[in-house]
């Protein structure tokens, strides 16, 4: 219809445009609300994981010296046994404190016991006069080895991180912590500046209602062949 003082050519222009205008808007924020709501997530290769053990350096600790070796134990362990009779050549620790009695360390030094059977292992490596320890101690070896025939119930033959050693299943109830080593079964081998090579073997026994397996890991860590 046409009126007078307008343009129709014009006022079609103007809705054009408007409509233009319009479209460029609805675009635009279309653009921008994808970008808004979209996150860029870079996700890098996660690092190798570190397993170490950490001493608590707020816990006072004691150092022990014996003839061939000398190690460190946490305050309120006391020297026990050194057991010598039948050719034996063993030193015991035990823990005096209320809140972990029940705990005994063993060191055999050139005392052969190719027979004794623990229930849990943890490996180590010598280092020259010194002990690496190289993993976490495993679960009770009665969960992964099964008895053998005509082996006694005490040795059964196991394995832990590729390494022999001897499982009690008879007395699978028990928490008997030994270490192993490439160097044999019940036997891993230092060498000390004075004293020279000697075979070494650890057990550590918990009887506590909480068993902790550190104070034996920080003994390890702490041992050197003198």
């Amino acid at each position: 219809m046409y009126r007078v003082g307008i343009n129709p050519i014009k006022r079609r222009r103007r809705h054009w445009l408007l409509l233009v205008i319009s479209v460029v808007i609805v675009i635009g924020g279309s653009v921008w609300l994808r970008r808004a709501l979209h996150t860029t997530t870079t996700i890098s290769p996660a690092p190798p994981a570190v397993v170490q053990t950490v001493q608590d350096s707020s816990k006072p600790v004691q150092r022990f010296t014996e003839s061939t070796f000398s190690l460190s134990l946490p305050a309120g362990w006391v020297f026990d046994t050194h057991r010598t009779d039948a050719g034996q050549n063993i030193y015991s620790w035990k823990s005096t404190d209320n809140k972990s009695a029940g705990r005994e360390i063993l060191v055999y030094v050139d005392t052969p016991v190719p027979t004794l059977g623990v229930n849990r292992a943890v490996m180590v490596q010598a280092s020259g006069d010194k002990l690496a320890v190289t993993g976490d101690v495993s679960d009770n070896c009665a969960g992964f080895t099964s008895a053998t025939a005509g082996a006694p119930s005490i040795s059964s033959p196991a394995k832990w991180q590729g390494l022999d050693f001897l499982c009690d299943l008879g007395n699978y109830e028990r928490d008997v912590v030994g270490t192993v080593s490439s160097d044999g079964i019940n036997t891993v081998v230092l060498t000390g500046a004075t004293s020279g090579a000697h075979h070494y073997f650890f057990t550590y026994t918990d009887n506590n209602i909480q068993p902790d397996f550190s104070p034996f890991l920080s003994a390890l860590q702490t041992f050197q062949a003198s």
